[in-house]
């Protein structure tokens, strides 16, 4: 499931990247090979990647030598992509390797959400899954909260 996203609308950030984490909530290993994650109609694909049990992996999307160059700041993601997400109004759908939905999270202003899109103007903090809550209602199960993302290494935030 989705479990957190940060959007850095400061394209020209030296401190961070837009990201995606997603949460393996069940017992087993989950092969995400060939999972897609789409934001706003665009797909990326997970060319290979395990997540473990009850852990995260983590999607970036930015400027590589900037995701590259902030690893002291940021974890090192699982994955990333070469392309900055800078939008207030977000859809974000993952998919399985069968094309089922696993997940959606709509952000702002959009139709293609569950329920409910999740509203915030201050994209200074992550949107994060309340408790693993899944209600199908994007407004009821996420808040705003400082940014924390975790690699499938269970590596977080480093701070100097």
């Amino acid at each position: 499931m989705i479990n957190e996203v940060y959007i850095d609308n400061n394209i020209s950030s030296e401190v961070s990247y837009s990201y995606i984490e997603v949460y393996n909530k069940t017992n087993n290993a989950i092969d995400l090979s060939n999972y897609k994650v789409i934001v706003n109609g665009e797909e990326y694909v997970i060319v290979n990647g395990i997540i473990n049990p009850k852990s995260t992996y983590l999607i970036a999307f930015a400027n590589m030598g900037s995701v590259n160059n902030q690893s002291t700041y940021f974890p090192i993601p699982d994955s990333a992509y070469n392309v900055n997400i800078n939008s207030e109004n977000l859809t974000i759908v993952l998919k399985d390797s069968n094309n089922a939905l696993i997940d959606k999270l709509g952000i702002n202003n959009v139709n293609d959400c569950e329920t409910e899109s999740f509203k915030t103007n201050d994209f200074s903090l992550s949107i994060t899954r309340k408790h693993d809550i899944d209600t199908n209602n994007n407004l009821r199960d996420f808040v705003s909260i400082k940014r924390s993302p975790i690699n499938n290494n269970n590596e977080g935030i480093v701070t100097n």
